[in-house]
This record gives C-alpha cells, structure tokens and sequence, in this order.
C-alpha cells in the first residue's frame, strides 16, 4: 500500500473549526513534515497551492505557501519521498511550468517528481488577482487543461513546440535542459465529475479524491475510475483522500473531534459553499459537496480509532479493486505523523 500525505502549506489544514490546532505554514513545519513522512515510509508528498483565503475568525487557508519554491527546498534536504507541488493553470504559462517541473525534478532526482493540475474553478480567488477569464471558463476548463497538458508533454518529451489550438499558440517554444531521459513527472488530477476524470485518465497518472470510507460507495468510486481509464486506453492509479486521527480509543477520538464540530467556522463553510455553488459543471470534488456530506467542519471522511483499527481500516480500502494508495491528511501534523508513524505503519508491514 502507498501512502502519502496532504502537505500542510495552507493555514488551519482540514478542519474547519476554532477548537482545531492551527498553525500558520512555515519552512520548520514544512521541512519536518517531509522529514517525518521520509523517515516513517511514507510515499509521497503533495502541496495546494492558495492564493486567497477564507478569512472567518480562523483565518483559514489566508496564509499559504507557494507550493513549487516550497518543493524546491524539500527536494534539496530529502533523499526518497516523491514530492508533488500543484500548478494552477490559470497563474502560470504552460511553458514556464515545464521549466520549474524540470528544474525542481533535477534536484529531487529521477522518479521523484510530479505534478498536481488545478484548472483552477474558484472564481473569486482569479478575480481577486484580474485573472479570472469569465463565467464561461466554468464550461470549458479542462478543454484548456487539455491544451495545456499537450504543451508542456510536448516540451518535457522534445524540448521543443508549435502547438497551435484554442487557447495556446507556441511558435518554435524550447525546453532546455528537457526529459530526455525519458523519465516524465508524473501528473496528478483530482477532477470527479466525469469530464474530471475523462481529462485525468487522458492526461494525468494518478486521480486524487475524497474517499468514501464505506466500502461500497469507495468501490463505485472505484468503477468510475476504472470506466474512464477504459475510455481513454491509459492506466490511471487512484489515491483516496482521508483525514486520520488515531488515538488511543475510539471514543477518545470521538471526543476530539466532537470538540471540532461544536466549534465549526460557520462563516468560513459559507463562504466556501458559496464560491463552489457558482461553478455550473457541479463537479462532485467541488467543496460544496464535500462540506455538506461531511457535517459542515471536516473537509474529508475520517479513518478514526486506535492504531489496530485504523490498521484494519486501511487493509479494506486497500482491498478494493483500483485502489493504489491512500493520501491522508492530519491536523496537529508533526504530532500526527508521529503517532501514525511509530503506531500504525508497524502495523501495516505485518
């Protein structure tokens, strides 16, 4: 089983309460983050990128790292952990983001390197920054997506295009140094609708999404998942996303984070449901779903209990047919992954 962890480059992490721990990112947490997870066999680390937050009493998500400098560093002080820093599409040219994956994949070394693709739906956070092209963008994001893919593919595999289409246009565009080693980054999307997963599975490596822990619904997930890969004639792995508290108990855990649920940001959940509410494709990785299936403070399904429990949990939704991993999120990370670390993962190499 792979596991990874949702780095924790933006304000507040997960859950969206005032009783949480908190903490403003830094290059000390990032830095330990990756220590820990490299030391305790975790996979990988991924990295959001944020250009505005949420406010709300919390300030959440207001403090946010950028995510490729951020992986830059990491890739120079870590020896193993594949790093995955996030693109948002609308902010960076295609042909600037192929020199920083390039870059940033010569100091990782071979295989450790990928990419996270974010169309980047949020309206206000682009208009915030005059970058926003217009409502209509909701409708055809991963058609640009697409193009944008084709570009920087073409520029990590030649060094060289001329992709003429409907939103890029390259005349003699040049990548040097490019992959010619022929090891490519891998590329990560989290897209659910099925236009989401139909870009994934035509462009990406891995789908990312908020896993179900019932193991019916993760199986359906699953099926979507496998059904679009069939479409497309690629391979495409997917990681389910949870959030993970282990304590001692279960009721133990039940009492964190009934604390967390009493306490709920109810102005940051609003405000978040409703930048989600305008995107008309209704993607159903959106926030808006995710929120209102999750009792309005938790942005992810819980794995919960005592490390054997946990242990378990992780041994069914490894079991589920199309699973390649699972990607978790904490919210007190250094001590999280500590705990994890030393209790759970024994456990999962038995």
């Amino acid at each position: 089983m792979r596991l990874g962890i949702f780095a924790p480059t933006l304000s507040g992490g997960w859950v969206i309460s005032t009783a949480a721990p908190w903490w403003k990112p830094d290059w000390f947490l990032m830095q330990e983050t990756a220590l820990k997870a490299e030391n305790y066999g975790f996979d990988f680390l991924l990295a959001p990128n944020k250009y505005k937050g949420m406010d709300g009493e919390i300030h959440f998500w207001n403090y946010a790292l950028d995510s490729f400098t951020t992986m830059a560093a990491l890739a120079a002080v870590t020896r193993k952990v594949m790093l995955i820093p996030s693109i948002s599409l609308l902010s960076v040219p295609p042909v600037y983001a192929a020199k920083q994956c390039k870059t940033i994949s010569d100091i990782a070394g071979p295989g450790r390197f990928g990419v996270n693709i974010i169309t980047g739906w949020e309206k206000p956070e682009w208009e915030s920054m005059g970058l926003w092209p217009g409502d209509e963008y909701f409708g055809y994001r991963y058609d640009y997506a697409a193009e944008y893919m084709t570009v920087m593919r073409e520029l990590w595999e030649t060094g060289q295009t001329d992709f003429d289409g409907q939103f890029f246009h390259m005349k003699d565009a040049r990548l040097e140094p490019w992959f010619d080693n022929g090891v490519m980054p891998k590329v990560i999307c989290a897209g659910q609708s099925d236009r989401g997963m139909a870009f994934t599975a035509e462009h990406a490596d891995y789908q990312f999404m908020g896993g179900k822990l019932d193991i019916g619904e993760l199986t359906e997930q699953m099926g979507r998942v496998r059904a679009a890969s069939d479409r497309a004639g690629r391979p495409m792995e997917a990681f389910p996303l949870y959030q993970c508290v282990v304590r001692d108990s279960l009721a133990e855990c039940d009492d964190v984070i009934g604390q967390w649920r009493e306490n709920q940001e109810l102005e940051v959940v609003k405000t978040m449901t409703g930048h989600a509410s305008m995107d008309s494709e209704a993607d159903q990785n959106s926030l808006h779903a995710t929120l209102l299936g999750n009792d309005n403070f938790m942005l992810w399904e819980i794995i919960k209990g005592d490390p054997k429990s946990v242990a378990e949990q992780l041994r069914a939704i490894d079991d589920v047919e199309g699973v390649s991993g699972v990607m978790f999120t904490f919210q007190d990370y250094l001590t999280d992954i500590d705990r994890f670390g030393t209790q759970v993962m024994p456990l999962l190499a038995d």
